[in-house]
Protein backbone atom coordinates (compact mmCIF):
# COMPACT_ATOMS: atom_id res chain seq x y z
CA UNK A 1 0.00 0.00 0.00
CA UNK A 2 1.48 3.38 -0.94
CA UNK A 3 2.51 5.81 1.74
CA UNK A 4 1.29 9.29 0.95
CA UNK A 5 3.13 12.42 1.92
CA UNK A 6 0.74 14.60 3.88
CA UNK A 7 0.46 18.14 2.60
CA UNK A 8 -1.13 21.12 4.33
CA UNK A 9 -4.69 21.36 3.06
CA UNK A 10 -3.99 24.82 1.69
CA UNK A 11 -1.60 23.26 -0.81
CA UNK A 12 -4.54 21.52 -2.47
CA UNK A 13 -6.60 24.70 -2.68
CA UNK A 14 -5.06 25.38 -6.07
CA UNK A 15 -6.55 22.12 -7.37
CA UNK A 16 -9.94 23.18 -6.01
CA UNK A 17 -9.67 26.43 -7.96
CA UNK A 18 -8.65 24.53 -11.09
CA UNK A 19 -11.80 22.42 -10.80
CA UNK A 20 -13.87 25.52 -11.48
CA UNK A 21 -11.74 26.41 -14.51
CA UNK A 22 -12.51 22.96 -15.94
CA UNK A 23 -16.22 23.29 -15.16
CA UNK A 24 -16.26 26.73 -16.78
CA UNK A 25 -14.60 25.25 -19.89
CA UNK A 26 -17.47 22.77 -20.19
CA UNK A 27 -19.93 25.65 -19.74
CA UNK A 28 -18.33 27.63 -22.56
CA UNK A 29 -18.27 24.58 -24.85
CA UNK A 30 -21.99 23.94 -24.35
CA UNK A 31 -22.75 27.67 -24.68
CA UNK A 32 -21.03 27.69 -28.06
CA UNK A 33 -23.22 24.80 -29.20
CA UNK A 34 -26.53 26.10 -27.86
CA UNK A 35 -26.06 29.73 -28.91
CA UNK A 36 -24.50 28.75 -32.28
CA UNK A 37 -21.30 30.79 -31.89
CA UNK A 38 -19.52 29.32 -34.90
CA UNK A 39 -16.73 31.89 -34.74
CA UNK A 40 -15.36 30.17 -31.61
CA UNK A 41 -12.96 27.36 -32.40
CA UNK A 42 -13.07 25.34 -29.20
CA UNK A 43 -12.35 21.88 -30.57
CA UNK A 44 -12.98 19.18 -27.97
CA UNK A 45 -12.75 21.63 -25.05
CA UNK A 46 -15.67 20.06 -23.18
CA UNK A 47 -14.30 16.54 -23.47
CA UNK A 48 -10.79 17.60 -22.46
CA UNK A 49 -12.18 19.31 -19.33
CA UNK A 50 -14.00 16.10 -18.38
CA UNK A 51 -10.73 14.21 -18.90
CA UNK A 52 -9.15 16.61 -16.40
CA UNK A 53 -11.90 15.71 -13.91
CA UNK A 54 -11.15 12.00 -14.37
CA UNK A 55 -7.42 12.48 -13.80
CA UNK A 56 -8.05 14.77 -10.84
CA UNK A 57 -10.50 12.26 -9.35
CA UNK A 58 -7.91 9.48 -9.36
CA UNK A 59 -5.35 11.81 -7.82
CA UNK A 60 -7.61 13.16 -5.04
CA UNK A 61 -9.01 9.77 -4.07
CA UNK A 62 -5.50 8.36 -3.74
CA UNK A 63 -4.27 11.42 -1.85
CA UNK A 64 -7.16 11.25 0.62
CA UNK A 65 -7.58 7.46 1.00
CA UNK A 66 -4.27 6.06 -0.23
CA UNK A 67 -2.77 5.24 3.17
CA UNK A 68 -5.94 5.01 5.25
CA UNK A 69 -8.39 2.87 3.29
CA UNK A 70 -8.77 -0.63 4.66
CA UNK A 71 -11.29 -3.41 4.26
CA UNK A 72 -13.17 -2.41 7.40
CA UNK A 73 -13.55 1.13 6.02
CA UNK A 74 -14.96 0.19 2.61
CA UNK A 75 -18.54 0.85 3.66
CA UNK A 76 -17.64 4.35 4.84
CA UNK A 77 -15.79 4.99 1.57
CA UNK A 78 -18.72 3.99 -0.66
CA UNK A 79 -21.23 5.85 1.51
CA UNK A 80 -19.10 9.00 1.34
CA UNK A 81 -18.82 8.75 -2.44
CA UNK A 82 -22.55 8.14 -2.91
CA UNK A 83 -23.52 10.96 -0.55
CA UNK A 84 -21.09 13.25 -2.36
CA UNK A 85 -22.60 12.97 -5.84
CA UNK A 86 -26.10 11.49 -5.76
CA UNK A 87 -28.22 14.18 -4.02
CA UNK A 88 -27.27 16.91 -6.51
CA UNK A 89 -27.65 14.44 -9.37
CA UNK A 90 -31.17 13.49 -8.21
CA UNK A 91 -32.26 17.12 -7.80
CA UNK A 92 -30.95 18.20 -11.21
CA UNK A 93 -32.64 15.19 -12.84
CA UNK A 94 -35.99 16.17 -11.30
CA UNK A 95 -35.34 19.80 -12.20
CA UNK A 96 -34.75 18.87 -15.84
CA UNK A 97 -38.02 16.92 -16.04
CA UNK A 98 -39.96 19.69 -14.28
CA UNK A 99 -38.66 22.47 -16.56
CA UNK A 100 -38.68 20.71 -19.92
CA UNK A 101 -41.39 18.10 -19.46
CA UNK A 102 -43.94 20.24 -17.65
CA UNK A 103 -43.59 18.10 -14.53
CA UNK A 104 -45.04 15.12 -16.45
CA UNK A 105 -43.42 11.79 -15.70
CA UNK A 106 -42.16 9.97 -18.82
CA UNK A 107 -44.60 7.26 -19.81
CA UNK A 108 -42.92 5.81 -22.90
CA UNK A 109 -41.22 2.49 -22.09
CA UNK A 110 -37.82 3.50 -23.47
CA UNK A 111 -37.97 6.81 -21.65
CA UNK A 112 -38.78 5.10 -18.36
CA UNK A 113 -35.81 2.75 -18.83
CA UNK A 114 -33.56 5.71 -19.64
CA UNK A 115 -34.81 7.58 -16.59
CA UNK A 116 -34.16 4.62 -14.28
CA UNK A 117 -30.70 4.12 -15.78
CA UNK A 118 -29.85 7.77 -15.30
CA UNK A 119 -31.22 7.85 -11.75
CA UNK A 120 -29.01 4.86 -10.89
CA UNK A 121 -26.04 6.28 -12.83
CA UNK A 122 -25.96 3.33 -15.22
CA UNK A 123 -26.69 5.20 -18.47
CA UNK A 124 -23.16 5.04 -19.88
CA UNK A 125 -23.40 1.26 -20.18
CA UNK A 126 -25.66 1.86 -23.19
CA UNK A 127 -24.35 2.14 -26.77
CA UNK A 128 -27.04 4.64 -27.82
CA UNK A 129 -25.83 8.21 -27.38
CA UNK A 130 -29.37 9.62 -27.53
CA UNK A 131 -30.35 7.41 -24.62
CA UNK A 132 -27.33 8.46 -22.56
CA UNK A 133 -28.02 12.16 -23.11
CA UNK A 134 -31.81 11.94 -22.93
CA UNK A 135 -32.31 13.88 -19.71
CA UNK A 136 -29.60 15.88 -17.92
CA UNK A 137 -26.94 14.72 -20.35
CA UNK A 138 -23.91 15.98 -18.41
CA UNK A 139 -24.54 13.31 -15.76
CA UNK A 140 -22.85 10.80 -18.08
CA UNK A 141 -19.50 11.76 -16.55
CA UNK A 142 -20.57 10.96 -12.97
CA UNK A 143 -21.92 7.64 -14.25
CA UNK A 144 -18.35 6.94 -15.35
CA UNK A 145 -17.06 8.26 -12.01
CA UNK A 146 -19.37 5.84 -10.19
CA UNK A 147 -17.62 2.99 -11.99
CA UNK A 148 -14.26 4.42 -10.94
CA UNK A 149 -15.40 4.56 -7.30
CA UNK A 150 -16.37 0.88 -7.46
CA UNK A 151 -12.89 -0.08 -8.73
CA UNK A 152 -10.81 2.26 -6.59
CA UNK A 153 -10.50 0.11 -3.43
CA UNK A 154 -9.15 -2.82 -5.46
CA UNK A 155 -6.56 -0.54 -7.06
CA UNK A 156 -5.75 1.18 -3.77
CA UNK A 157 -4.80 -2.08 -2.08
CA UNK A 158 -2.23 -2.94 -4.76
CA UNK A 159 1.46 -2.70 -4.02
CA UNK A 160 3.57 -0.34 -6.09
CA UNK A 161 4.75 -3.16 -8.37
CA UNK A 162 1.29 -4.67 -8.74
CA UNK A 163 -0.15 -1.25 -9.53
CA UNK A 164 2.37 -0.67 -12.31
CA UNK A 165 1.36 -4.00 -13.83
CA UNK A 166 -2.33 -3.09 -13.53
CA UNK A 167 -1.69 0.31 -15.11
CA UNK A 168 0.12 -1.33 -18.00
CA UNK A 169 -2.68 -3.87 -18.43
CA UNK A 170 -5.28 -1.08 -18.58
CA UNK A 171 -3.27 0.71 -21.27
CA UNK A 172 -2.74 -2.53 -23.21
CA UNK A 173 -6.38 -3.55 -22.80
CA UNK A 174 -7.53 -0.17 -24.12
CA UNK A 175 -5.31 -0.56 -27.18
CA UNK A 176 -6.68 -4.06 -27.83
CA UNK A 177 -10.26 -2.77 -27.51
CA UNK A 178 -9.43 -0.09 -30.06
CA UNK A 179 -8.01 -2.66 -32.49
CA UNK A 180 -11.10 -4.84 -32.12
CA UNK A 181 -13.36 -1.81 -32.62
CA UNK A 182 -11.52 -0.71 -35.77
CA UNK A 183 -11.74 -4.21 -37.26
CA UNK A 184 -15.42 -4.40 -36.32
CA UNK A 185 -16.18 -1.01 -37.93
CA UNK A 186 -14.40 -2.03 -41.14
CA UNK A 187 -16.47 -5.18 -41.32
CA UNK A 188 -19.76 -3.48 -40.37
CA UNK A 189 -19.50 0.30 -41.11
CA UNK A 190 -22.98 0.92 -39.71
CA UNK A 191 -21.78 0.34 -36.14
CA UNK A 192 -19.41 3.33 -36.20
CA UNK A 193 -21.75 5.58 -34.13
CA UNK A 194 -22.07 2.90 -31.45
CA UNK A 195 -18.30 2.36 -31.40
CA UNK A 196 -17.66 6.09 -31.03
CA UNK A 197 -20.20 6.23 -28.20
CA UNK A 198 -18.52 3.37 -26.34
CA UNK A 199 -15.05 4.92 -26.58
CA UNK A 200 -16.23 8.42 -25.78
CA UNK A 201 -18.65 7.65 -22.96
CA UNK A 202 -18.03 4.07 -21.84
CA UNK A 203 -16.61 3.65 -18.31
CA UNK A 204 -13.99 0.96 -19.16
CA UNK A 205 -12.55 3.00 -22.04
CA UNK A 206 -12.07 6.06 -19.81
CA UNK A 207 -10.31 4.08 -17.08
CA UNK A 208 -6.86 5.02 -18.40
CA UNK A 209 -7.38 8.67 -17.39
CA UNK A 210 -8.46 7.70 -13.87
CA UNK A 211 -5.52 5.31 -13.47
CA UNK A 212 -3.17 8.03 -14.65
CA UNK A 213 -4.45 10.24 -11.84
CA UNK A 214 -3.77 7.44 -9.34
CA UNK A 215 -0.27 6.96 -10.75
CA UNK A 216 0.36 10.70 -10.42
CA UNK A 217 -0.71 10.62 -6.76
CA UNK A 218 1.63 7.70 -6.02
CA UNK A 219 4.54 9.51 -7.63
CA UNK A 220 3.50 12.69 -5.83
CA UNK A 221 4.57 11.11 -2.53
CA UNK A 222 8.14 11.43 -3.81
CA UNK A 223 7.80 14.86 -5.42
CA UNK A 224 5.92 16.51 -2.55
CA UNK A 225 8.99 17.01 -0.41
CA UNK A 226 11.12 18.57 -3.13
CA UNK A 227 12.60 22.00 -2.38
CA UNK A 228 10.26 24.88 -3.17
CA UNK A 229 11.14 28.13 -4.89
CA UNK A 230 8.57 30.69 -6.05
CA UNK A 231 10.28 31.44 -9.36
CA UNK A 232 10.91 27.77 -10.12
CA UNK A 233 7.41 26.74 -9.04
CA UNK A 234 5.83 29.46 -11.19
CA UNK A 235 7.89 28.29 -14.16
CA UNK A 236 6.75 24.71 -13.58
CA UNK A 237 3.13 25.85 -13.36
CA UNK A 238 3.36 27.76 -16.61
CA UNK A 239 5.20 24.86 -18.22
CA UNK A 240 2.61 22.27 -17.16
CA UNK A 241 -0.25 24.42 -18.44
CA UNK A 242 1.65 25.00 -21.68
CA UNK A 243 2.12 21.22 -22.02
CA UNK A 244 -1.63 20.66 -21.60
CA UNK A 245 -2.44 23.51 -24.01
CA UNK A 246 0.03 22.09 -26.53
CA UNK A 247 -1.59 18.66 -26.35
CA UNK A 248 -4.99 20.28 -26.88
CA UNK A 249 -3.73 22.29 -29.85
CA UNK A 250 -2.10 19.28 -31.49
CA UNK A 251 -5.21 17.15 -30.99
CA UNK A 252 -7.67 19.74 -32.30
CA UNK A 253 -5.97 22.22 -34.61
CA UNK A 254 -3.28 20.25 -36.42
CA UNK A 255 -3.70 17.32 -38.84
CA UNK A 256 -1.84 14.98 -36.46
CA UNK A 257 -4.82 12.91 -35.36
CA UNK A 258 -6.51 13.18 -38.73
CA UNK A 259 -3.49 11.43 -40.25
CA UNK A 260 -4.42 8.41 -38.13
CA UNK A 261 -7.81 8.32 -39.80
CA UNK A 262 -6.73 9.19 -43.35
CA UNK A 263 -3.67 6.92 -43.45
CA UNK A 264 -4.90 4.01 -41.38
CA UNK A 265 -8.68 4.41 -41.52
CA UNK A 266 -8.81 4.48 -37.72
CA UNK A 267 -11.80 6.77 -37.11
CA UNK A 268 -12.53 5.33 -33.67
CA UNK A 269 -8.95 5.79 -32.47
CA UNK A 270 -8.83 9.38 -33.75
CA UNK A 271 -12.04 10.30 -31.97
CA UNK A 272 -11.06 8.45 -28.79
CA UNK A 273 -7.66 10.12 -28.48
CA UNK A 274 -9.12 13.55 -29.16
CA UNK A 275 -11.76 13.18 -26.46
CA UNK A 276 -9.60 12.26 -23.50
CA UNK A 277 -6.58 9.96 -23.27
CA UNK A 278 -4.26 12.24 -25.22
CA UNK A 279 -4.60 14.74 -22.36
CA UNK A 280 -4.11 12.27 -19.51
CA UNK A 281 -0.36 12.66 -18.99
CA UNK A 282 -0.27 16.47 -19.50
CA UNK A 283 -3.16 16.85 -17.03
CA UNK A 284 -1.38 14.57 -14.57
CA UNK A 285 1.60 16.93 -14.77
CA UNK A 286 -0.68 19.92 -14.12
CA UNK A 287 -2.26 18.23 -11.10
CA UNK A 288 1.07 17.21 -9.55
CA UNK A 289 2.66 20.62 -10.11
CA UNK A 290 -0.26 22.61 -8.69
CA UNK A 291 -0.73 20.21 -5.77
CA UNK A 292 2.80 20.79 -4.47
CA UNK A 293 3.55 24.24 -5.87
CA UNK A 294 3.69 27.61 -4.18
CA UNK A 295 4.14 29.58 -7.37
CA UNK A 296 2.17 32.65 -8.37
CA UNK A 297 -0.49 30.78 -10.35
CA UNK A 298 -1.08 28.30 -7.55
CA UNK A 299 -1.47 31.20 -5.14
CA UNK A 300 -3.95 32.83 -7.51
CA UNK A 301 -6.08 29.69 -7.70
CA UNK A 302 -5.82 29.35 -3.90
CA UNK A 303 -7.53 32.69 -3.26
CA UNK A 304 -10.77 32.31 -1.26
CA UNK A 305 -12.95 33.32 -4.20
CA UNK A 306 -11.42 30.73 -6.50
CA UNK A 307 -11.58 28.08 -3.79
CA UNK A 308 -15.29 28.71 -3.22
CA UNK A 309 -15.96 28.54 -6.95
CA UNK A 310 -14.11 25.22 -6.96
CA UNK A 311 -16.25 23.97 -4.09
CA UNK A 312 -19.45 24.72 -6.00
CA UNK A 313 -17.99 23.47 -9.30
CA UNK A 314 -19.74 20.08 -9.07
CA UNK A 315 -23.13 21.75 -8.69
CA UNK A 316 -22.13 24.25 -11.41
CA UNK A 317 -21.29 21.41 -13.77
CA UNK A 318 -24.49 19.49 -13.03
CA UNK A 319 -26.87 22.43 -13.50
CA UNK A 320 -25.22 24.52 -16.23
CA UNK A 321 -26.71 22.64 -19.19
CA UNK A 322 -30.23 22.94 -17.72
CA UNK A 323 -29.80 26.70 -17.31
CA UNK A 324 -28.44 27.17 -20.83
CA UNK A 325 -31.30 25.16 -22.34
CA UNK A 326 -33.82 27.17 -20.29
CA UNK A 327 -32.37 30.49 -21.46
CA UNK A 328 -32.40 29.32 -25.08
CA UNK A 329 -35.99 28.10 -24.83
CA UNK A 330 -37.55 30.76 -22.62
CA UNK A 331 -35.19 33.73 -22.97
CA UNK A 332 -36.96 35.22 -25.97
CA UNK A 333 -34.84 37.57 -28.04
CA UNK A 334 -32.05 37.45 -25.45
CA UNK A 335 -31.29 33.95 -26.68
CA UNK A 336 -30.85 35.35 -30.20
CA UNK A 337 -28.04 37.58 -28.93
CA UNK A 338 -25.35 35.13 -27.86
CA UNK A 339 -23.48 37.66 -25.73
CA UNK A 340 -26.57 38.41 -23.63
CA UNK A 341 -27.58 34.76 -23.65
CA UNK A 342 -24.24 33.50 -22.35
CA UNK A 343 -23.98 36.27 -19.75
CA UNK A 344 -27.49 35.51 -18.45
CA UNK A 345 -26.75 31.77 -18.45
CA UNK A 346 -23.51 32.21 -16.52
CA UNK A 347 -25.10 34.43 -13.86
CA UNK A 348 -28.06 32.08 -13.42
CA UNK A 349 -25.78 29.03 -13.33
CA UNK A 350 -23.65 30.59 -10.60
CA UNK A 351 -26.77 31.37 -8.57
CA UNK A 352 -28.29 27.92 -9.10
CA UNK A 353 -25.02 26.14 -8.27
CA UNK A 354 -24.62 28.15 -5.06
CA UNK A 355 -28.12 27.12 -3.99
CA UNK A 356 -27.50 23.49 -4.91
CA UNK A 357 -24.18 23.43 -3.07
CA UNK A 358 -25.39 25.15 0.09
CA UNK A 359 -28.95 23.77 0.16
CA UNK A 360 -28.55 20.26 -1.27
CA UNK A 361 -24.97 19.07 -1.56
CA UNK A 362 -23.72 19.98 1.92
CA UNK A 363 -26.74 19.21 4.14
CA UNK A 364 -27.85 16.08 2.28
CA UNK A 365 -24.30 14.73 2.05
CA UNK A 366 -24.00 14.78 5.84
CA UNK A 367 -27.54 13.45 6.38
CA UNK A 368 -27.12 10.65 3.83
CA UNK A 369 -23.80 9.67 5.38
CA UNK A 370 -25.32 9.33 8.83
CA UNK A 371 -28.36 7.47 7.50
CA UNK A 372 -26.39 4.97 5.43
CA UNK A 373 -23.82 4.41 8.18
CA UNK A 374 -26.56 3.11 10.47
CA UNK A 375 -27.21 6.28 12.46
CA UNK A 376 -30.71 7.21 11.26
CA UNK A 377 -31.56 9.13 14.44
CA UNK A 378 -28.78 11.61 13.62
CA UNK A 379 -29.77 12.06 9.97
CA UNK A 380 -32.80 14.30 10.39
CA UNK A 381 -31.26 16.68 12.96
CA UNK A 382 -28.17 16.89 10.76
CA UNK A 383 -30.32 17.77 7.75
CA UNK A 384 -32.15 20.38 9.81
CA UNK A 385 -28.88 21.98 10.87
CA UNK A 386 -27.69 21.97 7.26
CA UNK A 387 -30.84 23.58 5.93
CA UNK A 388 -30.76 26.06 8.80
CA UNK A 389 -27.25 27.02 7.75
CA UNK A 390 -28.51 27.42 4.20
CA UNK A 391 -31.24 29.80 5.41
CA UNK A 392 -28.59 31.92 7.14
CA UNK A 393 -26.11 31.87 4.26
CA UNK A 394 -25.96 35.28 2.60
CA UNK A 395 -24.58 33.93 -0.70
CA UNK A 396 -27.37 31.36 -0.92
CA UNK A 397 -30.05 33.94 -0.10
CA UNK A 398 -28.64 36.35 -2.68
CA UNK A 399 -28.70 33.53 -5.23
CA UNK A 400 -32.35 32.79 -4.41
CA UNK A 401 -33.21 36.45 -4.94
CA UNK A 402 -31.31 36.48 -8.22
CA UNK A 403 -33.12 33.39 -9.50
CA UNK A 404 -36.48 34.96 -8.58
CA UNK A 405 -35.73 38.38 -10.05
CA UNK A 406 -33.69 37.30 -13.09
CA UNK A 407 -36.62 35.91 -15.15
CA UNK A 408 -38.41 39.25 -14.74
CA UNK A 409 -35.31 41.13 -15.86
CA UNK A 410 -34.70 38.75 -18.76
CA UNK A 411 -38.32 39.12 -19.88
CA UNK A 412 -38.06 42.92 -19.69
CA UNK A 413 -34.77 43.14 -21.57
CA UNK A 414 -36.06 40.62 -24.11
CA UNK A 415 -39.24 42.68 -24.64
CA UNK A 416 -37.25 45.89 -25.17
CA UNK A 417 -34.84 44.20 -27.56
CA UNK A 418 -37.70 42.54 -29.43
CA UNK A 419 -39.47 45.86 -29.91
CA UNK A 420 -36.31 47.57 -31.17
CA UNK A 421 -35.46 44.74 -33.58
CA UNK A 422 -39.06 44.58 -34.86
CA UNK A 423 -39.19 48.35 -35.41
CA UNK A 424 -35.90 48.29 -37.33
CA UNK A 425 -37.06 45.28 -39.30
CA UNK A 426 -40.31 46.97 -40.41
CA UNK A 427 -38.71 50.35 -41.05
CA UNK A 428 -35.94 49.00 -43.29
CA UNK A 429 -37.97 46.46 -45.23
CA UNK A 430 -38.37 47.07 -48.94
CA UNK A 431 -41.98 47.69 -50.07
CA UNK A 432 -42.16 44.44 -52.03
CA UNK A 433 -41.59 42.44 -48.83
CA UNK A 434 -43.92 44.44 -46.60
CA UNK A 435 -47.59 43.73 -45.78
CA UNK A 436 -47.72 40.40 -47.60
CA UNK A 437 -50.55 38.15 -46.50
CA UNK A 438 -50.51 34.35 -46.45
CA UNK A 439 -54.09 33.09 -46.66
CA UNK A 440 -55.65 32.68 -43.18
CA UNK A 441 -52.20 32.48 -41.56
CA UNK A 442 -50.32 35.75 -41.07
CA UNK A 443 -49.41 39.12 -42.47
CA UNK A 444 -45.68 39.70 -43.04
CA UNK A 445 -44.98 43.22 -41.77
CA UNK A 446 -41.23 43.23 -42.15
CA UNK A 447 -38.22 41.09 -43.08
CA UNK A 448 -34.71 41.78 -41.92
CA UNK A 449 -31.29 40.21 -42.21
CA UNK A 450 -28.15 40.84 -40.24
CA UNK A 451 -24.75 39.39 -41.01
CA UNK A 452 -22.85 38.05 -38.01
CA UNK A 453 -19.44 36.47 -37.60
CA UNK A 454 -21.07 33.09 -37.08
CA UNK A 455 -23.49 33.35 -40.01
CA UNK A 456 -26.70 35.18 -40.86
CA UNK A 457 -29.61 36.21 -38.65
CA UNK A 458 -33.00 36.32 -40.38
CA UNK A 459 -35.91 38.11 -38.69
CA UNK A 460 -39.59 38.31 -39.63
CA UNK A 461 -42.28 40.44 -38.00
CA UNK A 462 -45.63 38.66 -38.29
CA UNK A 463 -49.22 39.52 -37.44
CA UNK A 464 -50.95 36.15 -36.92
CA UNK A 465 -54.46 35.91 -38.34
CA UNK A 466 -57.39 34.54 -36.30
CA UNK A 467 -57.74 31.32 -38.29
CA UNK A 468 -54.03 30.44 -38.39
CA UNK A 469 -53.36 26.70 -38.30
CA UNK A 470 -50.14 26.18 -40.26
CA UNK A 471 -46.50 26.32 -39.18
CA UNK A 472 -43.94 28.79 -40.49
CA UNK A 473 -41.15 27.12 -42.46
CA UNK A 474 -37.76 28.30 -43.69
CA UNK A 475 -36.25 26.84 -46.85
CA UNK A 476 -32.57 27.18 -47.72
CA UNK A 477 -32.53 26.70 -51.49
CA UNK A 478 -30.15 26.58 -54.44
CA UNK A 479 -30.34 28.65 -57.61
CA UNK A 480 -32.93 26.32 -59.18
CA UNK A 481 -35.23 26.65 -56.18
CA UNK A 482 -34.49 23.17 -54.85
CA UNK A 483 -34.54 22.88 -51.06
CA UNK A 484 -31.06 22.08 -49.76
CA UNK A 485 -32.07 22.04 -46.11
CA UNK A 486 -34.60 23.49 -43.71
CA UNK A 487 -34.23 25.48 -40.53
CA UNK A 488 -36.47 26.62 -37.71
CA UNK A 489 -37.50 29.92 -36.18
CA UNK A 490 -37.74 30.94 -32.56
CA UNK A 491 -40.76 33.12 -31.77
CA UNK A 492 -41.02 36.07 -29.41
CA UNK A 493 -44.40 37.77 -28.83
CA UNK A 494 -44.67 41.57 -28.78
CA UNK A 495 -47.25 44.32 -28.94
CA UNK A 496 -46.83 47.34 -31.20
CA UNK A 497 -47.87 50.94 -30.53
CA UNK A 498 -51.27 50.24 -32.09
CA UNK A 499 -51.90 47.43 -29.63
CA UNK A 500 -51.59 44.62 -32.18
CA UNK A 501 -50.39 41.21 -30.99
CA UNK A 502 -47.34 40.46 -33.17
CA UNK A 503 -44.55 37.90 -33.29
CA UNK A 504 -40.85 38.29 -34.03
CA UNK A 505 -39.58 35.12 -35.70
CA UNK A 506 -35.77 34.77 -35.66
CA UNK A 507 -33.40 32.21 -37.13
CA UNK A 508 -29.61 32.19 -36.86
CA UNK A 509 -28.21 30.36 -39.89
CA UNK A 510 -24.64 29.16 -39.63
CA UNK A 511 -22.14 29.32 -42.47
CA UNK A 512 -22.35 25.55 -42.78
CA UNK A 513 -26.14 25.74 -43.24
CA UNK A 514 -25.74 28.39 -45.96
CA UNK A 515 -23.14 26.39 -47.89
CA UNK A 516 -24.20 26.11 -51.54
CA UNK A 517 -27.41 28.09 -50.99
CA UNK A 518 -28.72 30.94 -53.15
CA UNK A 519 -32.04 31.98 -51.63
CA UNK A 520 -33.91 31.86 -48.35
CA UNK A 521 -37.66 31.39 -48.58
CA UNK A 522 -40.45 31.31 -46.01
CA UNK A 523 -44.03 30.09 -46.03
CA UNK A 524 -46.71 28.29 -44.03
CA UNK A 525 -47.46 24.58 -44.19
CA UNK A 526 -49.15 21.81 -42.26
CA UNK A 527 -49.74 18.17 -43.03
CA UNK A 528 -53.51 18.58 -42.82
CA UNK A 529 -53.93 21.88 -44.68
CA UNK A 530 -50.95 21.84 -47.03
CA UNK A 531 -49.20 25.09 -48.02
CA UNK A 532 -50.70 28.56 -47.80
CA UNK A 533 -50.53 30.90 -50.79
CA UNK A 534 -49.28 34.50 -50.57
CA UNK A 535 -51.12 37.41 -52.17
CA UNK A 536 -48.01 39.00 -53.74
CA UNK A 537 -44.23 39.40 -53.56
CA UNK A 538 -41.22 37.51 -55.00
CA UNK A 539 -42.77 34.05 -54.85
CA UNK A 540 -41.70 30.52 -55.74
CA UNK A 541 -43.15 27.02 -55.30
CA UNK A 542 -46.33 28.05 -57.11
CA UNK A 543 -46.89 31.09 -54.92
CA UNK A 544 -46.48 29.26 -51.61
CA UNK A 545 -42.96 30.39 -50.75
CA UNK A 546 -41.84 34.00 -50.30
CA UNK A 547 -38.17 34.46 -51.22
CA UNK A 548 -36.81 36.91 -48.68
CA UNK A 549 -33.05 36.86 -49.18
CA UNK A 550 -30.63 36.21 -52.03
CA UNK A 551 -27.13 35.11 -51.09
CA UNK A 552 -24.27 36.65 -53.03
CA UNK A 553 -26.57 39.03 -54.85
CA UNK A 554 -28.77 42.00 -54.12
CA UNK A 555 -30.60 41.74 -50.82
CA UNK A 556 -34.37 41.58 -50.96
CA UNK A 557 -34.36 43.22 -47.52
CA UNK A 558 -32.48 46.47 -47.03
CA UNK A 559 -31.64 45.73 -43.41
CA UNK A 560 -27.87 45.76 -42.82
Amino acid sequence: MPVQAKLPVRMLDALTGLRFIAAFAVFMFHSKERFHVDSWKLGSLGSSAVAFFFVLSGFILTYVYGDTLSRDKLRAFFVARFARIWPVHAVTLVLFIWIFRGASFPVDGREVVSLVQQALLLQTWSVEQAQIFQFNGVSWSISVEFFFYALFPFVCFLSRKAFLRAYGLVALGTILMLVVAEVWVRQVPGVLPQALTVFHLGPPTRLFEFMTGIAAARWFAVAANARRNVALDTSLEVGSLALAAGAFYVANFTPTLYVIDSWFGAAVMKSYLCHGPVYALPFAAVVVVFARSRGLLARLFSLPGFVYLGEISYAFYMVHSIVILAVVRFGGSIAADWQLGILASFALTLAASTILHEGVELPFRDAFTRLLMGRPKEALPSLGRGLGGFARNSAALASVVLLVVAPIGIARVSAIRTTVVASECIGRTLPRLRDITFENEARILGVGTRRKSEGLELSLVLEPLPKARRDLFLHISDGAGNVLRQSHFTFTPLRDERGRELQLASALLTKAELEGATTLGVGFWSKEAGAAGADRGPLSMGGHRLDVYRIGGRRMSAMK
